[in-house]
């Protein structure tokens, strides 16, 4: 069996906002029951977007069933995690613009803070919008095995990509670090850069992060 009810459980717990229940069924599927159908319907996305072959039933005892691997949805899980990296990639200099202005707003609202302060501040700031920092950390506990050799490889491409993942998000981390690094030896006491400053400061921070992990980071002249 693909699936089992901890970790069953487990998504649902993130994806509703009630408290669901995950029991084994006799045919090895697994049996969700939601308390209506908003969170029903909630759950059914996050187990698809996993990769398994759920169906929800009608009326008023908003179960799911969860069955197996289903292709398709593996499928387009792969699709999904190819186009998040196209995402992160294209997204690095807007981190490091975003991660400047969150530091400029944290140090006027904090002046005379130090640095790790700022840092801790602004990468939590990258870490709540990046939603898949948390969705990797999720995917880390759920087990992933198929004795049929396409579904496994399915299943292995999904792995690959992941990880892959993990190493983009990690480059968005380290490019607000950067950003709050660079920022500091140029701004003012009250937090505020100097005329013209901020595109250097984000220039210089692209330009690290592009020599410390390789990443072809794209840097173009925008809005600040």
């Amino acid at each position: 069996m693909s699936a089992s009810p901890p970790t069953v459980a487990l998504i649902c717990a993130r994806a509703s906002t009630w408290q669901t229940q995950a029991l084994a069924g006799p045919d090895g599927s697994v049996t969700v029951h939601s308390v209506n159908w908003a969170d029903q319907q909630r759950c059914l996305r996050a187990l698809r977007a996993y990769g398994w072959n759920v169906d929800a039933s009608a009326g008023p005892a908003y179960e799911l069933h969860v069955k197996g691997w289903s292709s398709p949805d593996l499928k387009r899980r792969i699709i999904n995690l190819s186009h998040a990296q196209k995402r992160l990639l294209a997204d690095v200099e807007q981190t490091a613009q975003q991660a400047v202005t969150d530091t400029e707003n944290y140090l006027q609202a904090h002046p005379g803070s130090p640095i790790e302060a700022a840092i801790e501040a602004a990468t939590q700031e990258t870490s709540r919008r990046i939603k898949w920092l948390a969705l990797l950390e999720e995917a880390r506990q759920v087990p992933r095995h198929s004795d049929a050799p396409a579904i496994a490889d399915d299943l292995q491409a999904i792995m690959d990509l992941e990880a892959e993942l993990g190493r983009l998000c990690t480059i968005h981390l380290r490019t607000t670090t950067t950003a709050v690094v660079v920022l500091w030896s140029n701004h003012s006491s009250d937090g505020s850069l100097p005329p013209g400053a901020r595109h250097a400061v984000i220039a210089e921070t692209v330009d690290r992060v592009r020599a410390a992990t390789g990443v072809p980071v794209a840097s173009h002249e925008s809005a600040c």
